[in-house]
């Protein structure tokens, strides 16, 4: 059973201790009587802050007008005169419910004495627009609330009003809860900007990334034929070289023959040997001279006739070197279009 018998200034100084109604919910009474109970201790050490959660938490388990009365006696220790007048209304009601009529009394006569003490904001929504919604501390408030003194305690309580495709509005106010008149004025809610979609714009040409991450260099029309010709210009030094030096070993190789056979017919076998190998390593040197001058001499009219980037690119396929070889002679043909 909850019992009421808190003192208060003046008016509650007599209230005495009550039974209150029987609860309907055991475990629920229960709960609520403790939190009840620990409130009045708190109450009595004057530590009303943390008294008013216990019995908020009591009256929420198991309504009683003895709850409401030490809740609202709280509020107003707490300096929140806003929410003690209301509870005081509250406990007052309840009191006449339970024939109570001391305690309608002593909670109606509280209510009154806090009344002009009440600071009242008035939300002045002038242009309200289809869809808009204005809260105050995350609460919304009903259209049939603007421009209503509506009392609240002291601090500080923000004001938002949005709606669709619309700037929300945000307003913070201080209240001192003295008896303060207020309002917030709400504004006509301006269009939100519209999106615009980016100008479509084309795109950088595309270049080949180097290794180091520059773009490449515009393709150069002459480039393959270059190479092609530096290719054969290489090998044909390579071939004069070949030629070169198995010239030279055939002359050697001749003049073996000649010291081994000053005259012919020649009976000695190394003479005839060295005078067949004279005559291999010779066509072998004709041969890479040969080759080596025309590969040398395509690879410079290829380099020196390979087309710029202002000039029209020649195919490398148009061309074409091939060697020639015939029962009496040896070399290369080369052709195309310049």
């Amino acid at each position: 059973m909850k019992r009421f018998s808190f003192v208060s200034s003046a008016v509650l100084l007599a209230i005495a201790s009550q039974s209150s109604l029987a609860r309907a919910d055991a475990s629920g009474a229960a709960a609520a009587e403790a939190l009840y109970e620990e409130g009045k201790k708190l109450e009595t050490k004057g530590d009303f802050a943390s008294a008013c959660p216990k019995f908020a938490a009591s009256q929420q388990l198991d309504p009683a007008a003895g709850t409401l009365l030490h809740l609202a006696n709280c509020y107003e220790k707490t300096n929140k005169n806003a929410s003690a007048w209301a509870t005081y209304l509250d406990a007052a009601s309840a009191a006449h419910a339970q024939n109570r009529a001391e305690w309608e009394k002593a909670a109606r006569g509280k209510a009154a004495a806090l009344e002009p003490k009440l600071s009242r904001v008035s939300i002045i929504v002038a242009d309200p627009v289809a869809g808009e919604t204005v809260k105050r501390d995350d609460l919304e408030v009903a259209t049939a609330s603007y421009s209503v003194p509506i009392p609240l305690d002291a601090g500080q309580h923000t004001f938002t009003a949005e709606a669709p495709k619309k700037v929300a509005f945000k307003t913070t106010v201080t209240v001192s809860g003295d008896g303060q008149k207020l309002e917030v004025k709400v504004p006509k809610l301006e269009d939100a900007p519209v999106a615009v979609a980016p100008l479509e714009t084309k795109p950088p040409p595309t270049t080949t990334a180097t290794a180091a991450g520059a773009p490449a260099k515009a393709e150069d029309p002459g480039s393959g034929r270059r190479i092609i010709g530096y290719t054969l210009g290489a090998v044909g030094i390579v071939g004069l070289g070949v030629g070169g030096v198995t010239g030279l070993m055939a002359m050697g190789a001749n003049n073996d023959a000649k010291k081994l056979c000053p005259s012919s017919p020649c009976a000695d076998k190394a003479g005839v040997d060295d005078n067949d190998k004279a005559k291999s390593l010779g066509t072998v040197s004709t041969i890479g001279f040969i080759a080596g001058g025309v590969l040398l001499a395509g690879g410079v009219v290829l380099v020196l006739t390979a087309p710029s980037s202002q000039e029209k690119k020649t195919a490398v396929s148009d061309v074409k070197v091939s060697p020639t070889f015939g029962p009496t002679y040896s070399g290369l043909s080369m052709g195309g279009s310049f």
